[in-house]
């Protein structure tokens, strides 16, 4: 069986954030947690996605889903591809505000391998919504212990493509198709 990584909610905010429904939409996603609905499902090797209870992710699973609504309306969704090796976590978080529109993404890659420190490097991009376009708001790179290693010019072995969920009513329905 395949273990999945608990996804975060990492979110930072910047002085250059000034939008009052996004500023609202992220403090809430605190609540989605505790008092909203969490449906996960697992994307196996047949690119099917399957729902999952109670943290019984079955063999095959190559994608964590996670799905937090609240008042029947999604407001974060999670996609974590599974890493068997232990080498790498990577995920993107998608936001929506009350009214399920999309307001912004959160990046999140953990890795070794990176040859300017012997442990894992954690970096986290947090991109929002302006307009019709996505703005990077805040990166960080910190190494297990938390100190910044912005300015060490570590490398990044990996190579992830964030899956950016625009619209999450079409999504929600095309994996519970399948």
């Amino acid at each position: 069986m395949a273990t999945i990584l608990s996804w975060p909610l990492l979110l930072v905010l910047t002085a250059s954030v000034d939008s009052q429904d996004l500023i609202d939409a992220i403090e809430n996603t605190a609540r989605i947690k505790t008092d909203g609905n969490q449906i996960m499902f697992a994307k196996l090797e047949t690119g099917k996605y399957v729902k999952v209870f109670d943290d019984e992710w079955p063999d095959g699973t190559i994608e964590s889903v996670g799905i937090f609504e609240m008042d029947g309306i999604a407001r974060a969704i999670s996609v974590y591809p599974v890493c068997r090796s232990g080498e790498w976590s990577y995920g993107t978080e998608n936001y929506y505000d009350k009214k399920g529109r999309f307001i912004g993404y959160i990046e999140i890659k953990n890795h070794f391998n990176s040859k300017c420190v012997e442990s894992s490097l954690h970096r986290t991009k947090t991109f929002i919504k302006r307009g019709g376009k996505l703005k990077l708001a805040k990166e960080t790179i910190t190494d297990e212990d938390g100190k910044d290693m912005s300015q060490a010019a570590c490398s990044d072995p990996y190579d992830f493509r964030p899956v950016i969920i625009k619209d999450a009513r079409k999504y929600i329905r095309r994996i519970e198709k399948e």
